[in-house]
């Protein structure tokens, strides 16, 4: 098996923040969007 990763995002009124991170709470990735570079995003 492979590490827990954890995922979190964070909505507010201006900011849209995605980061992942592991069990120690070390942080891999993280991104700060703003609204206009939300809808640019694809699923």
């Amino acid at each position: 098996m492979g590490e827990v990763t954890i995922i979190g995002v964070y909505l507010a009124k201006n900011v849209f923040q995605l980061y992942r991170a592991v069990t120690d709470g070390t942080v891999i990735f993280r991104k700060r969007l703003s609204p206009i570079a939300r809808r640019n995003i694809r699923c």
